[in-house]
């Protein structure tokens, strides 16, 4: 079989059938399905191939014996391609003007039909090498990269996602994978499962010979004991790889680990009758053998062990571990010193419980451990009796300070962003599974924990979580400080956005004027916005537009940041004088904490001045603009200056306002001046480079009748 490249994709009503190719005439290449017909060759001979299959025109389907060796043989085709390109016709690569921190593509990405479909599941865990694409053939990411994406939205672990034979996973995983896809015919959600549930038959007997080779580097492979320790592991891969594990670091004969396995046997036997299933009690006895041995050896890696039950059996890290290792427990505060927990998880890795993730793609981010979900259990039931209140409260604690020490650090530029986003992907799911073990115990005084899950929550769009966590900060800080207090305006109005992203409109707008309100009253309790008076406060900032706010402190800043979500909301709902009210206001503000030309403040004044440019108000956005490039050109080295988005939007800006002016020549100038530094900054495919682009090309057209 030659090299080739299969496509993976949901069927629509207009494809390209195995009879179209048959035929005389080229009508079928006027179908939709076509497109992505073109698409796989394309991609295909990018990289090198000559040949590609797609089942919509491969498969006679008229041919009962050819289409039923098709579905048994799927699973294979998709494993055996040199790459699999997934064609998502509902996500779309294209942005908008308003720069997100998420990709444009984000959101469909994670709602595609894609990830609920049948025969896709096998599609996606087959093949070694899966490519994403977008409807427009955009490159989104692979199987790589997108890994804690693609574990999250589909709950298949990273593992199996690696190409890991899926006789290591048991038949309760691998049925929990398809509960929430769904197939056109009953009898297809079967057929699609062929190779999920046969992979075993293939890779019959893969553990037994591993293991024996194995015991053969100690010559144990014709032993009798070593023949009778595979017949009482019963031929389990996990049983197998934790016993081979452990007989390499471990200098023992097998009649002794037999007899050892006897005993733990036994003993699960009496202390956990509940355990029914051959299977479990076989996996258990072994891993008691090795944890027993692990304690002898190195107490703390055990104690990570039991801690990681806690925790999400996927993705753990130094970080995540270090981050609450101020005033917790000594064994933890020992775990946060890193090379102690690299100690500690070697221990784990040597004898078979831990496995490395898929390497980082940033130096700058720590390597990730999982353990089976199986094994993650046993660490749940067998090495913690009962649920321990203080290691779900560590445990939830490691994970708020986590995201609360990326809040404090920052994103100063595009890579740290992109590096943010990822860590945040990778803390989703151990946040959701420790606040669930905690819900019942939260208390007034969480407002931090609560506010550290809201901004994660928020940034994956889980707006219903995060209504949530922002609805139990409000009420403990009315209970705590009063309805009056700042910390309670605080997490109104971050409860008022998240209302606003909901497109809750009219709760958005009455719970961030609370929280505005709040604040002006306690600026001045003389203001209008006292008795909840928009319209005149509204008009008194349109009449004062520079007016600053008043001394600077915690109320101050928080009604900035009201503001600026009021200006928001006001702004997608197209009210802009009601959003440029509120720029101002936030301005003033920033103007008085931070200074008239900090780079903050000079940020305000660009985007206040695009805001006017919408409203065709040039006379207003000029200055504006002006001001803005300014205050960058004097505050930043020109190298810096070409590496600011926000000081090349506003060059961009100007150079629209002066094509509006009928000034093509300095507008061609600030154009050209915005595009080049994007061309090196985003790159030639980021929407701001296509935009300035663009326009540049009319530009030129337009000089020919200059």
């Amino acid at each position: 079989m030659p090299p080739y490249a299969i496509l993976s994709h949901t069927w629509r009503p207009d494809e390209v059938t195995f009879a179209d190719l048959g035929s005389s005439g080229l009508e079928w290449q006027q179908k939709e399905g076509y497109q992505k017909i073109r698409f796989c060759a394309e991609q295909a001979k990018r990289h090198g191939l000559h040949h590609f299959w797609v089942d919509t025109c491969c498969i006679d389907k008229s041919n009962a014996i050819e289409l039923q060796t098709a579905i048994n043989s799927m699973f294979w085709w998709y494993c055996d391609a040199n790459r699999c390109y997934v064609y998502m016709a509902d996500v779309s690569h294209a942005s908008t003007s308003n720069e997100q921190e998420t990709a444009p593509w984000w959101t469909s990405f994670q709602k595609s039909r894609w990830f609920t479909r049948d025969w896709t599941l096998q599609e996606l865990i087959a093949p070694k090498v899966v490519e994403f694409h977008s409807k427009d053939g955009t490159f989104l990411g692979d199987k790589l990269s997108l890994e804690y994406t693609l574990r999250d939205i589909t709950g298949i672990p990273a593992k199996a996602l690696r190409s890991t034979p899926l006789s290591e996973f048991t038949v309760t995983e691998r049925e929990s994978w398809a509960r929430n896809r769904r197939a056109k015919y009953e009898e297809d959600m079967a057929y699609s499962l062929l190779g999920v549930f046969n992979d075993e038959t293939r890779r019959k007997g893969d553990f037994e010979k591993r293991f024996k080779k194995r015991l053969a580097k100690q010559r144990l492979c014709h032993d009798l004991d070593a023949k009778r320790l595979v017949q009482e592991l019963d031929g389990l891969p996990l049983a197998l790889a934790t016993a081979g594990a452990y007989l390499t670091r471990v200098s023992m004969k097998l009649t002794d680990y037999l007899r050892h396995y006897g005993t733990s046997w036994e003993r699960l036997h009496k202390s956990t009758p509940s355990l029914g299933s051959y299977k479990d009690r076989t996996l258990c006895s072994t891993w008691q053998i090795s944890y027993q041995q692990i304690e002898k050896q190195f107490p703390l890696a055990a104690r990570l062990l039991r801690f990681w039950a806690y925790f999400d059996n996927q993705d753990l890290w130094f970080e995540l571990i270090k981050c609450k290792n101020d005033g917790g427990p000594t064994w933890l505060r020992q775990l946060g010193d890193e090379l102690v927990f690299n100690e500690a998880i070697g221990t784990l890795h040597d004898y078979g419980f831990v496995e490395s993730c898929a390497k980082s793609l940033s130096a700058c981010e720590s390597q990730g451990y999982s353990i089976h979900s199986c094994l993650h259990s046993w660490t749940k039931h067998a090495l913690n009796e009962g649920q321990d209140a203080s290691l779900d409260r560590l445990t939830l604690e490691c994970v708020a300070s986590c995201v609360m020490q990326q809040l404090i650090d920052g994103v100063p530029n595009k890579d740290d962003a992109s590096q943010a986003l990822r860590l945040k992907r990778r803390l989703l799911s151990h946040a959701k599974i420790s606040f669930a073990r905690n819900q019942d115990r939260i208390e007034d005084s969480d407002q931090p924990i609560l506010h550290a899950l809201g901004q994660l929550y928020t940034s994956h769009e889980l707006l219903d979580d995060a209504e949530n966590m922002y609805s139990l900060a409000v009420r403990g800080c009315e209970r705590t400080y009063g309805p009056d207090h700042v910390n309670t305006f605080t997490f109104l109005a971050r409860l008022g956005i998240t209302f606003g992203l909901q497109c809750r409109m009219k709760e958005a707008e009455d719970t961030l004027l609370r929280a505005l309100c709040g604040q002006e009253q306690l600026l001045d309790t003389k203001h209008p916005f006292l008795v909840g008076r928009f319209e005149e406060a509204k008009n008194i900032y349109l009449e004062i537009p520079e007016k600053p706010m008043r001394k600077p402190g915690p109320e101050h800043n928080t009604a900035m940041f009201a503001a600026l979500d009021l200006r928001w909301l006001y702004h997608i709902q197209n009210q802009f004088r009601k959003a440029e009210a509120m720029f101002r206001l936030a301005l003033g503000g920033f103007e008085a904490m931070l200074g008239p030309n900090h780079k903050q403040t000079l940020g305000l004044v660009s985007r206040l001045g695009h805001l006017c440019m919408e409203q065709d108000l040039a006379d207003k956005a000029e200055p504006l603009l002006a001001r803005a490039l300014r205050g960058y050109e004097e505050m930043i080295e020109p190298t810096g200056f070409a590496q600011s988005r926000e000081a090349l939007a506003a060059v961009a800006d100007m150079g629209m306002l002066r094509l509006s002016q009928g000034q093509r020549r300095e507008a061609r100038g600030y154009l050209r001046r915005a595009h080049d530094s994007y061309m090196t900054l985003l790159g030639p495919d980021h929407a701001r480079t296509r935009q300035t682009q663009t326009v540049l090309r009319e530009l030129e057209w337009l000089s020919v009748f200059d």
